[in-house]
């Protein structure tokens, strides 16, 4: 493969997800090294969560508005390297590499590792990319092993792929919030979205939130409203939306819930809860149970009755101020998102 003198990154949109965090670092780390870039999303706007955080390193087009300025880009750059992010870019990466005769060759980024909620649609199409992979040749990264693993059922090549786990997308930093946080609480952090386990979440939160008086149950994430919540246990949650200091909650939470059914590649809250020194209750989806099996305060669970339990131990549970700064100094550099970062220069360059 030749040197790209362009990568030109194609996502759906930018708003805040595990794919598009670790996106907008990778353009800071590469902007670092004098890489040029573009991000090209095909239904994005610039009101999306991360497009102010990657505007400053990079020009961003939105095919939707402005496919021209994107066709002249890629005339002049035949040898750029197109990076597809998720599956609805797939297909346009290796459509663009064909009408302007790219040299190098296409990567897909893969982010998913479960179908549990894929249409049959959907599940034909996952077939046709993996057949399509084996004529086309593209270059693959699985964000983890249970993704690289399911993939290959579907098909997709076993060739010329890698594993490359987010880590530590976002940066740390531990200035105080502004928002009026509870004293008691313990977290979820998502949007609402039935893969998350949105049903279980409240089922299994109830219990202990009913149990204990001043406990309140606070989620992050957006999409979603008071309507959402049961009435049982409405006045003890609290919803903040999108949070751009997601770190100061962390720190201040009894416990991080992890709840999702499926689709989960790399869950970023999990290593953002680590480096934060949280407690973890985990099922088991994407990759979770590897990257707690060497996390002191986290647990994996695979019923909501062995979570129920775990948490009541958990609320339980006293750590001590020295356990939890020495945990938090082995997971930062465990975590350290540089490490991603030079694994993704290696397979692309």
């Amino acid at each position: 493969m030749k040197n790209p003198n362009l990568l030109i990154h194609i996502i759906p949109t930018l708003k805040n997800g595990g794919a598009e965090t670790v996106l907008a670092r990778l353009v800071e780390e590469f902007y670092k090294l004098k890489i040029n870039q573009y991000v090209f999303t095909i239904s994005g706007s610039n009101t999306d969560f991360h497009y102010e955080k990657i505007k400053p390193f990079c020009e961003i087009i939105h095919l939707k508005n402005n496919k021209e300025s994107a066709f002249q880009i890629l005339k002049l750059n035949q040898n750029s390297t197109l990076i597809g992010w998720m599956y609805k870019s797939f297909f346009l990466v290796y459509c663009y590499k064909l009408k302007f005769n790219l040299s190098n060759p296409i990567i897909w980024n893969v982010r998913n590792s479960n179908f549990r909620f894929f249409q049959f649609y959907q599940k034909i199409g996952l077939l046709f990319f993996g057949v399509l992979s084996k004529f086309i040749n593209p270059r693959i990264i699985y964000c983890s092993y249970k993704s690289k693993k399911v993939h290959e059922a579907y098909f997709f090549k076993k060739t010329n792929s890698v594993v490359i786990q987010n880590r530590l997308a976002k940066k740390y930093f531990e200035n105080e919030n502004l928002i009026q946080l509870p004293k008691n609480y313990i977290l979820f952090v998502g949007r609402r979205n039935k893969q998350k386990g949105i049903k279980r979440l409240f089922k299994i939160s109830k219990k202990i939130l009913l149990q204990i008086d001043d406990l309140k149950l606070v989620i992050a994430g957006y999409g979603w409203n008071l309507e959402n919540i049961p009435n049982s246990i409405r006045d003890k949650v609290q919803l903040l939306g999108d949070v751009k200091n997601i770190f100061y909650l962390y720190k201040k939470s009894k416990c991080l819930l992890f709840t999702s059914l499926s689709g989960e590649g790399y869950p970023n809250v999990l290593p953002e809860a680590m480096v934060s020194g949280t407690p973890i209750i985990a099922f088991e989806a994407g990759d979770s149970h590897l990257i707690l099996e060497n996390y002191k305060f986290g647990k994996t669970v695979d019923n909501e009755m062995s979570f129920e339990t775990e948490l009541e131990k958990f609320m339980k549970k006293k750590f001590t101020k020295s356990e939890i700064e020495l945990e938090i100094k082995k997971q930062k550099q465990n975590l350290n998102f540089q490490k991603t970062f030079e694994e993704y220069k290696k397979f692309i360059f």
